[in-house]
């Protein structure tokens, strides 16, 4: 559990950062949250 916890923070920290690999870091991420809510909503 805590490192579990540390792992998140320093993630959470990462992102928070101003870089422009971030974003695409970020939008990697985020990618299988997205392509599940289209695939629900065609189903």
């Amino acid at each position: 559990m805590p490192l579990t916890l540390l792992v998140s923070l320093g993630l959470a920290l990462l992102l928070n950062q101003g870089l422009r690999r971030m974003a695409v870091f970020r939008s990697l991420l985020l990618l299988p949250y997205a392509t599940i809510t289209v695939a629900v909503a065609f189903v």
